[in-house]
């Protein structure tokens, strides 16, 4: 059919996404069906105008007949591409002048064998039927469950509220699941199985599958990170205010906090150890009014501990009665176990955390990401991150191997006493990569297929790919993630980004539309709208060609920063964190050239709410930028909070970028396994020159 018309954009609005029951379902068929539509003037000999060639396509199964998302299709050595719908659908739209009738089509999914077509065959095959089939490929990685196994399925709730983003994992497995919006999941266990059931602020709880009665699940509020607390009565009229974990809405605190505001300091309140003494109950005071001792707390008669102060991030051992008290924004008291979980055993005489007025400014700078130092000066000698430092014993076996027919033969060796622990083939795989890339992806293939119902597992070998530039193993976790969990938004924005680092740039900016353009409210999440939002704009505004934005894409970029910021769009460094466990815990210190600094905290105490929200959307990274006239050395610094011994390995992956989004930009990424880190290190020096 020939017709004349105006050029048309590759994603179209009509395709939704995170359609959560029949998403990227690789057990389904993939139905091509394609015509051409050409567009001319007059006619080609007339004019100098190309020929625009429309490819529409829809993808289903050689088995049964249902559609597949996410299927890629490529012309290839074009750099031209774009992905099916969750129909099965795609459109694939190039200029005839880029191609010829001997340029290869290929049509890819993984689980499936690969259609390679020249364009000449495809023309022609057109003339008869518009339905092409996948067959399975004998390496599928499909959705079966051991025979002993069952797939179960349940609702999380709590005081009959639905739990979204609740972890269920079965007892000594490495298989999880998680709630969607309105509470259920599914997951593979025995009948014999053990369910373990956690979300942020619940006690964990554990059901036997044979016991597992009317499919719903309860979780309780975990009193113990409840401080016994004395509520003020101004806190009526406030929507938010702080408590230590962050600021909170108090219609969905959950609990009481004891706090005040500069509403309740009156002119006559001069001095801070009689304004604590007025405004908080069980309190006591020394009778040199240097100490305060808070009940409730863990304090003992035998073992009394006094309260400290954290004044914007300095800590004081003793009433800081120098501060004027008519420039206090606010003051929290923690007490129990929240004081002791952020503040370690100074904290276990209770905490009053104290706001000043002065520095709300900076609160707004600082939700910006902009790393902007604080008035705390740094002072400590922190070591260098040495990666060979934490290599386990058998990847220092291997590394004394004298050939590689010698190594081989230990690793098989090694692997028949390992072949249950995963950390074993994550670090094998790492290390094999570059001296013996076949075994490597072997190692790749067989890890993925053993551990596709852990997403834990799955994110921390993506982690390793990304740092050792094995993008097409990462692009393949991706896809794998997205299938298992649709409302996880982080996969998409993962697989976009592995894309860039293929240099397909069409497929990329596919990925940005098709969440820009989906029906979550991104907004809602500003920390990960932030993050794909700069990624998107850089891909956009660095000119990769080809790419397909669409119109409405390009406008939400545009209106998301100012026309100034848009027009100097980059910075010095960017710096990215992910990690691969929602409950991982830790610390991220920035040190500037004039040796200030500035702590983010990613814990259940200093940032609850963040937790939650990338528990019930699927997100687990944060970006920073350094964008200073400053010269001289940054130093990075990273520490663990989280000692304890866990079933499954936390990685954090962290990655600079120098000069983002300029044409000198430079990219390095390393990983580090949190549970093996024991001390507080420095893990980056930025020079900014």
């Amino acid at each position: 059919m020939i017709s004349k018309r105006e050029p048309q954009r590759l994603l179209r609005k009509e395709n939704p996404i995170l359609t959560k029951y029949i998403f990227f379902d690789l057990k389904k068929i993939l139905l091509i069906s394609i015509y051409f539509i050409f567009l001319t003037s007059t006619s080609l000999s007339q004019t100098n105008k190309d020929l625009q060639v429309t490819i529409d396509a829809f993808i289903l199964d050689f088995s049964n007949n249902n559609p597949i998302a996410f299927a890629q299709i490529e012309l290839a050595d074009n750099n031209l591409g774009t992905l099916s719908d969750e129909k099965g659908k795609f459109s694939l739209i190039f200029l005839q002048s880029k191609v010829d009738p001997e340029t290869i089509l290929k049509i890819t999914s993984p689980g499936y064998n690969t259609i390679s077509v020249k364009l000449g065959r495809v023309y022609s095959f057109l003339e008869n039927t518009n339905k092409f089939y996948l067959k399975r490929s004998s390496k599928y990685i499909g959705d079966k469950i051991n025979e002993s196994n069952q797939l179960v399925s349940g609702r999380i709730f709590s005081a009959e509220t639905p739990i979204q983003g609740a972890i269920i994992k079965v007892k000594n497995k490495y298989v999880e699941s998680r709630s969607d919006f309105n509470g259920n999941f599914k997951i593979s266990a025995d009948l014999k199985d053990e369910l373990i059931i956690n979300f942020l602020g619940m006690n964990e709880k554990i059901i036997r599958i044979e016991n597992f009665e009317n499919n719903k699940i309860q979780l309780e509020t975990n009193s113990q990170i409840l401080d016994e607390v004395t509520i003020n009565s101004y806190l009526d009229n406030l929507e938010n205010f702080e408590t230590g974990y962050g600021k909170k809405n108090k219609r969905t605190i959950g609990y009481a906090v004891s706090s005040i505001s500069a509403d309740d300091i009156s002119p006559a309140n001069t001095r801070m150890v009689d304004l604590i003494r007025r405004s908080f109950s069980n309190v006591q005071v020394t009778y040199n009014e240097d100490q305060i001792y808070v009940r409730g707390g863990t304090l003992s008669i035998n073992n009394p501990a006094a309260a400290i102060y954290d004044v914007e991030g300095i800590i004081y051992k003793a009433v800081p009665d120098f501060l004027d008290t008519q420039r206090i924004q606010s003051i929290t008291l923690l007490k129990s176990l929240a004081a002791t979980n952020r503040y370690g055993s100074e904290g276990r005489g209770g905490v009053f955390l104290i706001k000043l007025k002065s520095l709300s400014k900076t609160k707004k700078i600082k939700n910006k990401d902009l790393i902007k130092i604080k008035g705390n000066i740094y002072n400590e000698n922190v070591p260098l991150l040495n990666l060979d430092d934490l290599q386990l014993t058998y990847i220092q076996k291997l590394s004394t191997s004298n050939s590689l027919v010698d190594l081989q033969t230990n690793f098989y060796t090694l692997e028949e006493l390992y072949s249950s622990d995963p950390i074993f083939y994550l670090h094998s795989y790492k290390f094999f990569y570059e001296i013996d890339h076949d075994l490597a992806k072997n190692i790749a293939y067989n890890f993925i297929r053993s551990y596709k119902d852990s997403s834990i597992l799955l994110k921390a070998f993506a982690f390793l790919a990304d740092e050792i530039g094995d993008y097409e193993t990462e692009n393949t976790i991706h896809r794998r993630l997205i299938k298992t969990q649709p409302e996880n938004v982080q996969a998409y924005r993962n697989l976009a980004l592995a894309y860039i680092k293929q240099g397909k740039y069409n497929l990329a900016s596919f990925m940005y539309n098709y969440i820009i353009e989906s029906n979550i409210d991104i907004s809602k999440i500003p920390d990960f709208q932030k993050i794909l939002y700069t990624e998107a704009s850089n891909l956009l505004l660095n000119n990769f060609t080809p790419n397909t934005f669409s119109s409405e894409t390009v406008r939400e970029l545009k209106s998301f920063y100012s026309n100034d910021k848009w027009k100097s769009f980059g910075s010095d460094y960017r710096i990215t964190f992910e990690w691969n466990d929602p409950f991982a815990e830790f610390n991220v210190q920035f040190v500037d050239p004039s040796a200030k600094y500035f702590n983010w905290t990613h814990s259940s105490i200093e940032n609850e709410n963040t937790i939650e929200d990338e528990l019930m959307f699927g997100y687990n990274s944060k970006d920073f930028f350094i964008d200073d006239d400053m010269q001289g050395t940054w130093l990075i610094n990273l520490e663990n909070y989280d000692l304890a011994s866990k079933e499954y390995p936390v990685f954090l992956k962290y990655t600079f970028v120098k000069n983002y989004a300029k044409p000198n930009e430079e990219r390095e990424v390393k990983t580090v396994e949190l549970n093996k880190l024991l001390n507080k290190v420095t893990i980056g020096a930025l020079k900014n020159n």
